[in-house]
């Protein structure tokens, strides 16, 4: 056991640091929500245009499209906004309005998110 001085010594730093500590700790997990909510909210954009993508190419309505967007991430073992962003990129690479890209290589990426058109169907977006 300690001598009662370093006892006294010792409870007078005990307050302020648990009030230190604990304001650090507070300030580290705001920090870790705002990232987690900025990064929600930018997902959330891409998600929405790739239900846009969907409800166009399938003419249905935005539940049916984030439905349908699911099971696609579902099938594939893909995050969903991994798969959004793909389904997002394919089509602005397949779009021949988007200079300096190939719309040869963006049919091939929309293809492997399974936009594209089958045989007989119309062209997708």
């Amino acid at each position: 056991m300690f001598p009662e001085a370093a006892q006294r010594i010792a409870r007078l730093f005990v307050e302020p640091a648990t009030l230190l500590l604990s304001g650090v700790l507070r300030r580290i997990s705001q920090d870790e929500l705002i990232a987690a909510l900025r990064q929600g909210m930018s997902s959330r954009a891409v998600i929405d245009q790739a239900a846009g993508i969907i409800m166009a190419r399938y003419r249905c309505g935005p539940g049916q499209a984030l439905t349908r967007l699911r099971k696609m991430s579902n099938d594939r073992n893909t995050k969903l906004r991994d798969l959004a962003a793909s389904i997002v990129e394919a089509v602005a690479a397949a779009d021949p309005a988007h200079a300096g890209r190939s719309s040869r290589r963006g049919r091939g990426r929309l293809a492997a998110t399974g936009l594209a058109a089958s045989a007989g169907e119309a062209e997708p977006l």
